[in-house]
């Protein structure tokens, strides 16, 4: 029975983490395409007069798409199991090193 408990809360930690990654992939990625959606379906006379603006939030949209792939690593280090412990005293600034990280 302590089996079937661990292998769901393995499957929860995975299910948690890879929702997260999808989440933040939608939320970073989605200005990039509403910026592509006007780009392609707005009138030439509205582009015309708020091209500035337009600029400026693909500027701010191309950023959060490239800020998405810095995420991920972040998202995989603390949401896993396996990366937790040394990411966590890296994190603390603690100069404690376990002796069973030296020999894993």
């Amino acid at each position: 029975m302590g089996t079937s408990l661990k292998a769901v809360a393995a499957r929860r930690r995975v299910m948690r983490m890879v929702t997260a990654v999808i989440v933040t992939f939608a939320v970073c990625w989605l200005p990039s395409h509403i910026s592509f959606l006007i780009e392609a379906y707005a009138s030439v006379t509205y582009m015309e007069h708020r091209r500035m603006e337009m600029v400026g939030f693909q500027i701010g949209a191309t950023c959060l798409a490239y800020i998405n792939s810095c995420l991920n690593p972040v998202i995989y280090t603390f949401l896993s199991e396996n990366f937790s412990p040394p990411t966590l005293l890296l994190v603390s600034g603690s100069t404690y090193i376990p002796t069973i990280m030296l020999y894993t």
